[in-house]
C-alpha cells in the first residue's frame, strides 16, 4: 500500500485504540466510568480493561505495519511517531494537572489513569527498543499501582460511606494496612526508587534524552511533579491529619479485602528490586516482533 493509505488506515485505528485507552482528547467517557463503577470493578477496569486499547494500537503499529512502513509515514521532520508521542505527553500534563484538583478519591485516580496512558503512549510512540519496554513495562506496572489504589479507596468507603477527601483524615492508626498500600501505591505512580513505577519512567526519560526530545522529556518530568501533588494530596486527606469524630470507632477491613491489597503492595516494591522478571518477558516481545530486545538482568538491565 503506499504510504497516505497506511496513515489513514493507521489514523483510523488510532482514534478507535485512542478512546479505549482515553487519550487526549478522546478521554472525556473515563472520568464518570472510573468513578461511578463499583470499585473492585474500577481496579480491573482502570488497570487491565482501559489499557486494552493500548494493546491494540501497539500490535497495529508494530505487528501489522512493522517499523519499516512507520517510517515511512513522515513528512519532512513531522512523522506519525512524532506526533503520537506530543499526544501521549500533552495527555500528561493535561490529565495529571486535573487530578490535582479533584476532591472525589476515586475521581482523582481516574484522572491520574488518562495522565498515566500518556506515559504509555509517549513511550511506544518514540519507538526505540528503550522506549517500547518503557511503555510495555509502566502498563503492567500502573496496572498494579492503579488496581491497589482503588482497592484502597473502596476500602475506605467501605468503611466510612464516603470517598470525599475534604470529610476524610487521620485513619492512619484505624487503617493502617489500607494507608500502606495507599501509601505504597502512590509511590509507584510518582516513580520513587524501589518501587516498580521508578524504572518503566526511567526508561521512558532515558529514551526521551537519548532521542534528543528535550521537550518531551521535561513534559514527562513536570507529570511526575504533578504526579506527588496528588499523591500526596490523596494521602494525606484520607490517612493524616485530625481524625474525624464519627469515624473513631473505625476498624481495617475483613481479610478478604486486606489480602489483595498486601499481595500488590508487595508486587510493586518486588518488581522495584528485580524488575528483570517483567523485563525479560517484554524482550521476548520485542524479539517476536522482530525488533532489537532490550537486555536485562534480574536487578535491570546493564
Amino acid at each position: 500500500a503506499s504510504a497516505g493509505y497506511a496513515l489513514f488506515v493507521l489514523v483510523m485505528f488510532t482514534i478507535g485504540f485512542g478512546i479505549k485507552n482515553a487519550i487526549l482528547p478522546l478521554h472525556t467517557w473515563l472520568p464518570d466510568a472510573h468513578s461511578e463503577a463499583v470499585s473492585p470493578f474500577s481496579a480491573i477496569l482502570s488497570g487491565i480493561l482501559v489499557r486494552m486499547g493500548l494493546y491494540g494500537l501497539f500490535l497495529l503499529m508494530f505487528s501489522v505495519l512493522g517499523l519499516n512502513t512507520l517510517n515511512r509515514l513522515s513528512y519532512g521532520a513531522i512523522s506519525f511517531n512524532l506526533v503520537l508521542s506530543w499526544v501521549g505527553a500533552l495527555t500528561i500534563l493535561f490529565a495529571i494537572f486535573i487530578a490535582v484538583l479533584q476532591d472525589d478519591a476515586k475521581r482523582l485516580i481516574a484522572w491520574s489513569s488518562i495522565g498515566h496512558g500518556g506515559y504509555m503512549v509517549l513511550g511506544i510512540g518514540v519507538a526505540t527498543t528503550l522506549g517500547i519496554a518503557g511503555g510495555l513495562f509502566h502498563v503492567f506496572n500502573y496496572a498494579i499501582c492503579v488496581a491497589l489504589l482503588f482497592l484502597a479507596v473502596g476500602a475506605v468507603e467501605y468503611r466510612t460511606g464516603t470517598r470525599d477527601l475534604n470529610k476524610l483524615g487521620g485513619l492512619i492508626k484505624r487503617m493502617p494496612i489500607t494507608f500502606t498500600g495507599a501509601l505504597i501505591g502512590s509511590m509507584g505512580l510518582i516513580g520513587i526508587p524501589l518501587t516498580n513505577g521508578f524504572v518503566s519512567k526511567w526508561l521512558i526519560y532515558k529514551t526521551l534524552i537519548l532521542s534528543r526530545h528535550p521537550f518531551l522529556a521535561f513534559a514527562a518530568l513536570i507529570g511526575t511533579w504533578g504526579t506527588v501533588l496528588y499523591g500526596y494530596k490523596l494521602v494525606h486527606n484520607v490517612f493524616l491529619g485530625q481524625l474525624p469524630e464519627q469515624y473513631k470507632e473505625v476498624e481495617e477491613v475483613p481479610w478478604t479485602m486486606r489480602a489483595p491489597m498486601i499481595v500488590l503492595t508487595i508486587l510493586i516494591v518486588l518488581f522495584g528490586v528485580l524488575p528483570g522478571i517483567p523485563l525479560k518477558a517484554i524482550s521476548a516481545i520485542q524479539a517476536h516482533l522482530g525488533m532489537t530486545p532490550l537486555e536485562t538482568s534480574l536487578f535491570g538491565m546493564p
